[in-house]
């Protein structure tokens, strides 16, 4: 079976499907950075659930408005270190996942593509 390839935008790779239980590549190619997910859970439309290759967990919820808007809640858990090593992990993936959904809110609702990921961090390209 030929591995499937999606691209969110241009900076980010995934290898495999979304499925429950299936185990997935993604790869931030402009950081030569990739890892290895879990998909613990799907339920389509409503939550994902994925493990990482560190054993942390992330959790999207996504609730839907009578407006035709969903509202979009993630939740990153299972962080080990120091206290201070743990607040700052939080800080990191908390403003990662902003700029993602920013990106994808601007894409989605506008069609534009603000490569919010790639300017974030322009001298830690590869």
């Amino acid at each position: 079976m030929e591995t499937e390839h999606h691209s969110l935008h241009q900076d980010l790779i995934i290898c495999g499907r979304l499925e429950q239980g299936s185990h997935v590549r993604w790869d931030w190619e402009m950081y030569g950075v990739s890892d290895e997910i879990h998909v613990k859970e799907m339920h389509e439309n409503k939550r994902i659930l994925l493990e990482w290759s560190d054993q942390t967990e992330t959790e999207w919820l996504f609730t839907s408005s009578a407006d035709n808007t969903t509202y979009v809640t993630i939740t990153s858990s299972g962080y080990t270190g120091s206290g201070d090593e743990i607040v700052q992990r939080a800080i990191d993936d908390m403003g990662g996942y902003t700029i993602v959904l920013c990106g994808l809110k601007a894409y989605l609702e506008h069609n534009i593509v603000l490569n919010l990921v790639a300017d974030k961090a322009p001298d830690a390209n590869v």
